[in-house]
């Protein structure tokens, strides 16, 4: 079975618990709004269903909005144009958030129990139309394995 939903707009990773001046510590309200997103978006793909107490394979693909002029320290690859490398999500985004935590962001909202994970693919990518793209998949319990 396979689980897949998009999260539209700009990928955001999982911050760090803050800590007040009394010692309390709290999650910055916007990570809070956006694993309410992430939640939706995967609570509208299931219809219903749940996700199984099964070994699973995630696959997380985060595509940043792309600054209008090249950066610097990109190199691009052969003869084509920053803009066309951008339209074609082919070049690698290697900034903040960290990979790790737009995948703890996505997983603290869709999985209850995220150790259960067994394999995590993660790429970040530039692109014209920022998002996230999830795709979930586990075993059938009745398929033969």
């Amino acid at each position: 079975m396979i689980l897949a939903f998009t999260v539209p707009g700009q990928p955001r990773g999982m911050p760090r618990h803050r800590t007040t001046r009394t010692g309390h510590t709290y999650t910055p309200k916007w990570a809070t709004e956006y694993k309410a997103k992430v939640a939706l978006a995967a609570k509208v793909a299931l219809r219903g269903q749940t996700i199984p107490d099964a070994p699973l394979v995630v696959y997380i693909a985060a595509y940043f909005d792309a600054p209008k002029r090249k950066p610097k320290r990109v190199v691009l690859p052969g003869k084509y144009t920053w803009s066309e490398c951008v339209l074609w999500e082919t070049l690698s985004h290697d900034a903040k958030p960290d990979a790790d935590n737009v995948a703890k962001i996505i997983l603290d909202a869709v999985l209850p129990r995220d150790e259960r994970v067994a394999d995590l693919h993660v790429h970040k990518r530039f692109s014209n139309r920022p998002r996230v793209q999830v795709e979930i998949k586990w075993k059938d319990e009745g398929a033969s394995r």
